[in-house]
């Protein structure tokens, strides 16, 4: 019987019509001629002849474009002979397998997925992730062998631009792969090496081993075989029958590049070895040193007679070689992005030896120096290449340099930290090469920077602490080295500003960072700071003091303190240069700064560097005196400029702690004179919430035994006014204070979003905190705390530690709490990484993550229903890197499934949710209607039947409205689910502006948590955000009544949750007290949903 299997795509090519064609006209052929045998081996001959290819997408967070694949389906349809295996039903192996495609595409998992989806040869398909465009890593892999035929780096838009260039490389490496074992050249590049001690050499031998290496892969016979690869089949012992005829064909290319007896030529030594011994070949070229790669054909055709193989060198398709430098270049980048720094060095190398231009030599120095621990030679080789472009660029004009990449320069090449223990054991004399050389690149940017660019000259003093802890580290005994250095910087730096972009506060922070050079007890250290204590510049010998300072505050930390009588000595003058000398007016401190600093940061630096107030127990009460009546006089020269912008930097470096020691030492009177003048001051300013003005305000009402509201009435015609009082609505409810012990939000006074979610199940309340663990900055911690309610008593603590780091440039907390909810003692908790899930009865908690089938990772929403505990997943709200798609799912906790039931990846084809992006922000249940209500902050609120598990849009995003709570759009509007009515939210409540953000219903009212910003009449005048007082409106047909105040007459202090019981309406505020709003007895209403 003839078997003939017809592989089709479902994205047929321009030629799919035709081939169709010819292949019905065959099969006519063959029925009408079924008795020839002739036809049927021809046919037999066909069908062999085609090969087949699957292409496999890499599981990752972000998927391949389906425009690439569909790409990828037309070039491999227009090779000729291949079939292509249908991508739906590798997805449907896949998922029935439960196989996941992750990692390189090594020879093991060929072997595996050649069980699980048959076919020649496998087409990896990997999205390269983090690049500003999109790019896709492709490995073409033979499954027989598990050698790697091709491997290549594309963009997207190359892949739909220029087809043909990947036409032509898959058409070859293709052809390699119909060649029989016999025929074929297997290779395996070992690589180049210096063979000299000195750096020099480094860069034209890995320029040698990328070109060879692709010289190689052009020759139609040629497969290069991976080290890795490699690595296995030679430490293996049990190999397969084709894994043995794989090792005995595989040869070994290795090099090495040396100086020849004529200095002006170089010697390329070429060596073809074998797994099993049997061959040792070598050849030696003499090649001219000035343009090595000049004699690249003749390396080429070298290596293929040492290996015995026929045919000539194909050269490469570039017209020129600044032409081949820029793929070289681009593969570099591309290898970078992907994340494997070593293999895009040597790309980089070769486009840096093609052509020497200065963008070719920065990023070979990005290169060199990138990875987590890059060797000794190539920070060396990073360094040089730093010097050369610091070089070339100081005697460039001005308006012909590149500013953007003169600011990556100081990230590059010195990296002390990369000089452990191990590397210094292994190459001491090296790693002090390695500084004594950091040390000239630092000083040649110290120069360029200082000449051609002042403006960026403050991007590098990031790194003069670790410039300096290197030398004192690894070169301790080079102190003539730190004195150049310093009086370089001095020469350089503090010299008169001479330029209108000069900012003097990068003088503080050289000066700052060089306090361990004086850690030293030698004749050198207290030369030097003697220098700078006696420096006419007033701003060198204020840090010099501080320095001394610093220095004598190690002798009250050793095991017997004492206190130094010259620290005082050392306080009075930095006070009095601060306040005679460097005064607010002075130049170096009225500088203008860049828009992304603080106002005025040189005075928050200057004011660092001053003692604390009051200092240590042991320091004397006369010196704790003059330092708080020291403080008043700062404030007070601050106060004489006029400008009360400069009062944010003595906020910032705590400089009114003096105002509270005023009191404390006897000096009531000026402590309110001088906190009134700063009130006085800020009357009116836009930005007073930068010296904390409310607090102030509180200070001064205390001291004055008055209350806070009458004290900023007083003082001017804007000062905020009074609250009002509550409306007589609110008489019908009592408040009733709750005592929860331990502070269930972990003790802040405002805990950012994401760190703390709460949840009120029959008469316990939940409270989940993330914290940070305490073991050390890089853990995170989730806190559980069990309440009874009404009465307030604490039931459980738990806390769980799980192995989870912050995630680099992480937002607020690095593991955000979103939802939580509760049912049969389990708690369920809905994190940025999972979701936990807590058994009380025996206190354990389990991390249910992607891994484990959890459709997302970003729990955003949680609701108990049923049997089942539904959740809304999608991407993170502040943190937008994550990838995985929103999804709405259920799961059962007895057979531990997840079900999902819309998702961005259309699963259900119909439902309203399905197949485009969403974010469900809140689910809540509703058992009288038999339904769950989906709050979607991005197109409105959606109806839930867990019967049908039809789900039915109910109100559109367009119209604002938001499921029984408030949010963004042009005003709040409540979504009430009992009669779908939308309920408005008045914009003004007792004369003020109001903006909710919780609500809770109590039967029939809404009782909704908002602030309060001013009244209408008071738009124009300057509001600090201080001034946001809390309000509780209790919405009753429309019409919303305030409550403003507690019962002993105090403001409402902010709220954070606002949760519904049986017994009343709970407050969970932010300072850790809680309170139960509940309808006086006999005027309750039934509660309905």
């Amino acid at each position: 019987m003839l078997k003939i299997h017809l592989y089709m795509n479902g994205d047929y090519s321009r030629d799919s019509a035709s081939l169709t064609a010819v292949l019905s006209a065959l099969l006519l052929t063959l029925f009408a001629a079924r008795g020839s045998m002739t036809a049927a081996e021809d046919a037999g001959a066909l069908a062999d002849s085609r090969r087949t290819v699957a292409i496999i997408e890499w599981q990752s967070e972000q998927e391949v474009a389906p425009r690439v694949l569909a790409e990828l389906q037309s070039v491999l349809l227009e090779c000729g002979s291949v079939a292509l295996v249908e991508r739906e039903d590798i997805d449907r192996v896949l998922r029935e397998r439960e196989y996941v495609v992750s990692g390189i595409a090594a020879r093991n998992m060929c072997s595996e997925l050649a069980n699980i989806v048959p076919a020649d040869t496998y087409l990896f398909v990997h999205s390269i992730p983090g690049m500003d465009f999109p790019a896709t890593r492709l490995d073409l892999t033979e499954s027989r062998t598990g050698v790697l035929l091709g491997s290549w780096l594309r963009s997207n838009e190359a892949l739909a631009t220029d087809p043909k260039r990947l036409l032509s490389q898959v058409q070859d490496a293709l052809a390699r792969q119909s060649l029989p074992m016999d025929q074929r050249h297997i290779v395996s590049v070992l690589g180049f090496r210096n063979e000299t001690i000195d750096t020099g050499l480094d860069g034209i031998a890995s320029a040698m081993e990328e070109l060879l290496t692709d010289d190689l892969a052009r020759q139609p016979s040629v497969l290069l075989l991976d080290r890795h690869h490699l690595y296995q089949l030679a430490e293996e012992e049990a190999v397969s029958g084709i894994e043995t005829e794989l090792r005995s064909a595989v040869v070994m290319l290795s090099g090495g590049v040396r100086p020849a007896p004529d200095s002006e030529r170089l010697e390329v030594s070429l060596v073809v070895t074998s797994v099993n011994g049997s061959i040792n070949r070598t050849e030696t070229l003499n090649i001219p040193g000035s343009d090595p790669l000049a004699s690249r054909p003749e390396v080429a055709a070298a290596a293929l007679d040492l290996l015995d193989f026929p045919g000539t060198v194909k050269q490469s398709g570039a017209s020129s070689c600044s032409q081949e430098a820029a793929l070289y270049a681009k593969q570099a980048f591309l290898w970078q992005r992907w994340g494997d720094s070593d293999r895009a060095r040597q790309p980089a190398e070769t486009a840096y030896a093609l052509d020497p231009t200065e963008s070719n030599r920065l990023a070979l120095a990005r290169m060199l120096a990138a990875g987590s621990s890059p060797a000794i030679r190539h920070s060396l080789r990073a360094n040089r290449l730093i010097l050369q472009y610091c070089g070339n660029r100081a005697s460039a004009p001005v308006a012909k340099t590149n500013r953007r990449q003169d600011l990556i320069l100081p990230t590059l090449g010195y990296s002390p930290q990369l000089l452990d223990e191990e590397l210094r054991r292994e190459e001491p004399k090296m790693a002090e090469q390695l500084v004594r050389e950091e040390n000239r690149v630092f000083r040649a940017l110290l120069k360029h920077y200082s000449s051609i660019y002042p403006t960026v000259g403050k991007a590098y003093w990031n790194t003069w602490s670790a410039r300096l802890s290197s030398i004192a580290t690894y070169a301790p005994d080079d102190r003539v080295g730190q004195q150049e250095l310093l009086y370089e910087a001095l020469d350089a730096f503090f010299s008169p500003p001479s330029s209108p972009h000069w900012f003097p506060v990068e003088r503080l922070r050289m000066l700052n960072s060089i306090r361990h050079f004086f850690d030293k007890d030698d004749d050198l250290s207290q030369a030097l700071l003697e220098e700078l204590v006696s420096h006419n510049d007033p701003f060198v010998r204020y840090v010099g003091l501080s320095i001394r300072m610093h220095l004598l505050g190690f002798e009250r930390r050793a095991e017997h303190p004492t206190f130094c009588p010259g620290e005082a000595d050392s306080r009075r003058a930095l006070f009095r240069i601060l306040t005679e000398e460097l005064t607010p007016a002075h130049p170096y401190r009225s500088e203008k700064q860049e828009r992304s600093t603080p106002p005025h940061v040189s005075d928050f630096f200057l004011y660092g560097l001053l003692p604390y107030d009051g200092g240590s127990h042991i320091v004397p009460r006369d010196v704790v005196e003059a330092d708080v009546l020291d403080g008043a006089r700062l404030i007070e020269s601050v106060l004489e400029y006029g400008d009360p912008l400069r009062l944010g930097a003595l906020e910032a470096a705590r400089k009114f702690d003096c105002l509270a020691a005023l009191e404390r030492n006897g000096h009531k009177a000026e402590a309110i004179r001088l906190t009134r003048r700063i009130l006085e001051a800020s009357q009116g300013h836009q930005e007073r919430y930068l010296w904390r003005y409310r607090d102030k305000l509180a200070l001064l009402a205390r001291l004055e035994g008055r209350d806070i509201d009458d004290v900023a009435g007083s003082l001017c015609s804007d000062g905020a006014p009074p609250l009002p009082v509550n409306d007589t609505a609110w008489k019908q409810y009592d408040i009733l204070p709750l005592r929860l012990v331990p502070h269930p939000l972990g003790g802040r006074e405002h805990d950012p979003l994401g760190s703390s979610v709460a949840c009120v199940e029959e008469n316990r309340l939940y409270c989940v905190h993330a914290l940070s663990s305490g073991r050390s900055s890089t853990e995170t911690a989730f806190r559980l705390d069990v309440f009874e309610i009404p009465s307030g008593r604490h039931l459980r603590r738990t806390e769980y530690f799980p192995a989870v780091k912050w995630p680099q440039g992480a937002y607020w907390q690095p593991q955000h709490v979103f939802s939580v909810a509760a049912h049969m003692d389990h708690v369920y908790i809905g994190t940025s990484s999972g979701l936990l899930v807590v058994a009380l009865a025996s206190n354990t908690w389990m991390s249910l993550t992607h891994a484990d089938g959890l459709p997302g990772r970003v729990v955003r929403s949680l609701t108990w229903y049923g049997d089942r505990l539904y959740m809304g997943l999608g991407r993170h709200p502040y943190d937008r890197e994550d990838r995985l798609p929103a999804a709405f799912a259920a799961y059962e906790p007895q057979s531990a499934a997840f079900t999902v039931l819309a998702s961005e990846k259309s699963v259900i084809p119909g439902s309203p949710l399905d197949g485009s992006p969403f974010a469900l922000r809140r689910i809540v249940a509703d058992p009288a209607n038999d339904c769950l209500w989906l709050d979607d902050e991005r197109s409105g609120i959606y109806r839930y039947d867990p019967i049908s598990q039809k789900i039915e849009e109910v109100v559109s995003g367009a119209d604002n409205l938001e499921l029984s709570i408030c949010g963004p759009g042009a005003w709040p509007t409540l979504w009430r689910p009992k009669d779908r009515t939308a309920v408005k939210v008045p914009r003004i409540v007792s004369g003020r502006y109001v903006r909710p953000h919780a609500v809770a219903w109590d039967g029939e009212s809404a009782i909704i948590s908002a602030t309060s910003w001013f009244s209408p009449q008071e738009k124009a005048r300057v509001v600090d955000p201080q001034d946001r007082r809390q309000v509780l409106l209790l919405l009753q047909e429309e019409k919303a009544a305030g409550l403003w105040r507690l019962p002993d007459g105090s403001p409402l202090p902010p709220i954070q949750h606002l949760l519904r019981t049986d017994a009343g309406v709970l407050l969970l505020c932010n300072d850790g007290r809680a309170f139960l709003l509940r309808r006086h007895v006999g005027r309750a209403k039934a509660v309905t949903p």
